[in-house]
């Protein structure tokens, strides 16, 4: 099965046939870690940058992680981010298209969006060879993510509490789903 990654995307991804990959945290999962800022150096890259984006590039250079067949890269406002992902896609040669999500929601901007979703859907099936968008399993996931949405949120009214019943350490980390 081909494979997507990128920041932003992942149903979208799935809804297309691809597997998904979280480059970023495969990256720190990386067993090189500790050599990451030797080998993005090594690649012509600062190594004063993000500790998670400089981990994702090494994986990247390192072949820790499978080669993505297409990346989506939302235009955001962490540049390193946007530099890691684009850094990949380029590393790899694959196809790959920059989401613009403008700030506001409104109907305007909506369809911007949709509009830019649309010309990746149709950029991956020609592109990608086995690819075939399914909006069924697009709104699956996305009923799927409003639960996890409204978990995170609850998750973080009860962070709130004094003393916090969650050690520090976590209770400060993303949580992921």
């Amino acid at each position: 099965k081909p494979i997507g990654t990128g920041l932003a995307g992942q149903g979208l991804i799935k809804a297309l046939g691809m597997e998904y990959m979280e480059m970023v945290v495969t990256g720190q999962r990386n067993p090189k870690v500790k050599e990451c800022f030797e080998t993005v150096q090594r690649e012509g890259i600062p190594g004063d940058g993000c500790d998670m984006c400089s981990a994702a590039l090494a994986a990247c250079f390192d072949e820790v992680m499978p080669v993505s067949s297409y990346v989506v890269v939302p235009q955001s406002g962490c540049t390193p981010f946007l530099g890691t992902f684009n850094g990949a896609r380029n590393y790899y040669g694959v196809p790959g298209y920059t989401l613009h999500i403008p700030p506001g929601q409104n109907e305007r901007n909506l369809g911007y969006v949709v509009d830019q979703l649309q010309e990746i859907i149709e950029d991956v099936e020609t592109k990608i060879p086995g690819t075939k968008y399914d909006e069924d399993v697009l709104i699956e996931l996305h009923e799927k993510n409003r639960i996890c949405a409204k978990i995170y949120r609850e998750t973080f009214e009860l962070l709130k509490a004094s003393p916090c019943p969650q050690a520090g350490k976590d209770a400060f980390r993303g949580v992921r789903w």
